[in-house]
C-alpha cells in the first residue's frame, strides 16, 4: 500500500512539475526587487546571436539589429536570456538575447538558469494571459527553448480569436518551422490552419499568415489543401489568396497547378490574375511565359490582362517585346489594353523608334498620348527630341499641347530652353 502511494505521488510529481517550476518562475519575476529581471535557459542548437542585439535561427532567419554586415559580431551559440520590464508586478516588455553572456547590467535582477522548459511555459502563459505588444514579443524565446515541443500551444493561440492579431499571426509562424528534431504529425496543424484561412468572420491577415503558413509546411503537408483552397470559385478572395501562397511550396504540384488554373482561364478574373501573376514571377521560364501569350486571348477581364502584360514584360526578350507590339498595333483590342502594351513594352526593352513608329502611324488621340508618357518616362535624348518635334509641328494642335505639357516634366536643359523658346514666339 506504502509503495503504490509513493508511486503515485512521484507520477503526479512528475506529471505537474513543469507547471509548478514555471508558476514557481512567474512568482521570482513577480517578486524581483527590481523592475527589470532577466534569466537564462538552455537555446535550440539552431539559435545563435551576439549576446546583446541580433539572434539567428536556422541558416537565414535574422533577428534584431546591427548596422551592416561588416559590422557583425560573429553569430555564437549559447543560452538565450530573456530580459523582462515591469511596471509594478506588470510585465510592460520583453526582450531576448542568445548566444554569449553578458555581465548583469545595473538594476537588472538576475534569476539565473532556469529550465527551458519553465521558460516556455512560463513565456507562453504571458503569450496567452497578456494584451499587445508583451502577448506578441513573448511567442520567439518560447520558440527557441531547447528540446521542449510548443506546437499545440501555439496551435491554441492560432485558433484564438480573441488573442490579438499579431500574437495569433507570430504563432501561425512559427507552426511552419518543425520545433524538435522528432518527425511530428503535421496534419492537425495544416487541418487547423484550413479552418483558419476558411473562417469568412475571421481577420484577413491572420487568414493570409494561415495560408502562407500552409505552403510551408514541410513535406508538402499544405499543397493539396491549398490548390483545395485555390479551386474554391464561390470565394473569391480565399482563392486568390490561396493561388498566391501556392507557388511559396516549392512543391512541383504547385507549378503545375498554376499552368493547369492559366490553361483553362476558367477561373474568375480575381483568381486568374493572381495565377497569372504567380506563374510569371520569380520562378518563370519561357514555356510558362508562352502559356500565359497563347491564353491571353481567353483571359477574362481586366486584372488578370494587366497580369499577363506585366509578367510578359517583365520576363523579356525579343519574342514577348513583337508580341507586346502586335498587341499595342491590334485595333480590336480594348483602347485602354492597347495603351497598357505600349507602356509594358517599353518596360519589357523594345526599341525607342519602335515606340516611335506606333505614335506616327496612329491617328487614336489616347495611343498618341500613351506614347507620350513613355518618352518622357524614358528621358533618352532621341525620345525627348520627338517630344519637341511634336510640340512644334503635330498637325494637331491638342497634340502639341499636350506634347509641351509633357516637356514640363522634364528637367532637361534643352528643354527648358525650348520652352522658354516656344513661349517668346507666341509673344
Amino acid at each position: 500500500m506504502k509503495n503504490s502511494i509513493r508511486i503515485a505521488a512521484a507520477l503526479l510529481a512528475a506529471a505537474t512539475g513543469g507547471q509548478l517550476s514555471a508558476q514557481n518562475l512567474a512568482d521570482r519575476v513577480a517578486n524581483a526587487n527590481q523592475p527589470r529581471v532577466q534569466f537564462t535557459y538552455s537555446a535550440r542548437s539552431e539559435v545563435c546571436g551576439d549576446g546583446r542585439s541580433f539572434i539567428r535561427v536556422g541558416n537565414s532567419e535574422w533577428y534584431g539589429s546591427w548596422s551592416g554586415d561588416a559590422d557583425r559580431a560573429p553569430c555564437a551559440t549559447g543560452p538565450a536570456r530573456v530580459v523582462i520590464d515591469r511596471a509594478g508586478r506588470e510585465v510592460i516588455s520583453i526582450a531576448v538575447y542568445a548566444g554569449p553572456t553578458a555581465e548583469t547590467p545595473a538594476g537588472v535582477a538576475d534569476l539565473g538558469r532556469v529550465r527551458a522548459r519553465d521558460a516556455a511555459e512560463y513565456l507562453l502563459g504571458l503569450a496567452e494571459r497578456s494584451e499587445g505588444r508583451v502577448s506578441r514579443d513573448a511567442i520567439m524565446p518560447a520558440v527557441i527553448a531547447d528540446s521542449v515541443d510548443i506546437s499545440g500551444r501555439l496551435l491554441s493561440i492560432a485558433r484564438n480569436q480573441e488573442a490579438a492579431r499579431q500574437t495569433r499571426s507570430s504563432a501561425i509562424t512559427w507552426l511552419a518551422r518543425p520545433l524538435t528534431s522528432v518527425e511530428r504529425n503535421v496534419q492537425p496543424i495544416a487541418d487547423a490552419l484550413v479552418a483558419i484561412a476558411r473562417d469568412d468572420d475571421d481577420n484577413q491577415s491572420v487568414r493570409q499568415q494561415a495560408l502562407r503558413t500552409l505552403a510551408r509546411l514541410e513535406h508538402g503537408a499544405g499543397t493539396t489543401a491549398l490548390i483545395q483552397l485555390a479551386r474554391d470559385n464561390q470565394r473569391a478572395w480565399l482563392a486568390r489568396e490561396a493561388v498566391s501562397a501556392v507557388n511559396s511550396s516549392g512543391d512541383p504540384r504547385a507549378r503545375t497547378f498554376l499552368r493547369d488554373v492559366v490553361r483553362r482561364a476558367d477561373a474568375p478574373d480575381d483568381v486568374l490574375a493572381s495565377a497569372v501573376r504567380t506563374l510569371g514571377g520569380d520562378y518563370a521560364t519561357g514555356e510558362d511565359i508562352k502559356l500565359i501569350r497563347d491564353t491571353y486571348a481567353k483571359l477574362p477581364g481586366e486584372k488578370s490582362r494587366e497580369s499577363a502584360m506585366q509578367a510578359i514584360a517583365q520576363f523579356g526578350g525579343s519574342d514577348n517585346v513583337k508580341w507586346m507590339l502586335a498587341l499595342a498595333r491590334d485595333v480590336n483590342q480594348p483602347i485602354n489594353n492597347r495603351r497598357r502594351a505600349v507602356q509594358h513594352a517599353y518596360r519589357g526593352g523594345t526599341s525607342l523608334s519602335d515606340i516611335v513608329k506606333i505614335y506616327d502611324e496612329n491617328t487614336d488621340t489616347q495611343m498618341k498620348e500613351a506614347v507620350m508618357s513613355v518618352l518622357i518616362e524614358s528621358g533618352e535624348k532621341g525620345a525627348i527630341d520627338k517630344l519637341m518635334e511634336i510640340a512644334r509641328n503635330d498637325e494637331s494642335m491638342n497634340m502639341r499641347r499636350r506634347a509641351i505639357s509633357k516637356l514640363g516634366q522634364s528637367s532637361d536643359e534643352r528643354v527648358k530652353k525650348f520652352l522658354a523658346d516656344m513661349a517668346e514666339v507666341r509673344r
